[in-house]
């Protein structure tokens, strides 16, 4: 099992480190990737509001630097994190995102997830 699912704790400090690092050299490709990361063991931490936080700076940063990759995914994963108005939104976002980039893996992936049997 990740270091990160097992001690958020500790995964948390590895991404925020390396995330360090990449900035020192200047390295912001793939950030919104990365991003999600962090966010993803915030959430295992059990700080939802701070997982929620970075993703919606993922998000920001992939549209202004049009690193819309991993946008879909980003937007499915905001949506675990919200109420269901918000939710229900983030997840058509993704999906269509998800549509748009012919992602049938991650289009499944939305459509499979419990919390999209209500959109």
């Amino acid at each position: 099992m990740r270091a990160g699912a097992e001690r958020p704790a500790d995964g948390v400090e590895i991404i925020e480190s390396a995330l360090h690092r990449l900035d020192a050299h200047r390295a912001q490709a793939r950030r919104p990737y990365y991003l999600s990361l962090l966010a993803e063991v915030y959430g295992l931490a059990g700080n939802r509001d701070r997982a929620a936080s970075i993703l919606d700076a993922a998000i920001i940063i992939a549209l202004e630097r049009a690193d819309v990759w991993w946008l879909p995914a980003l937007y499915f994963q905001k949506s675990e994190l919200e109420p269901p108005p918000e939710r229900d939104a983030s997840l058509r976002r993704g999906l269509e995102l998800a549509r748009a980039q012919n992602s049938r893996a991650l289009e499944r992936r939305i459509l499979a997830s419990s919390i999209a049997r209500s959109v």
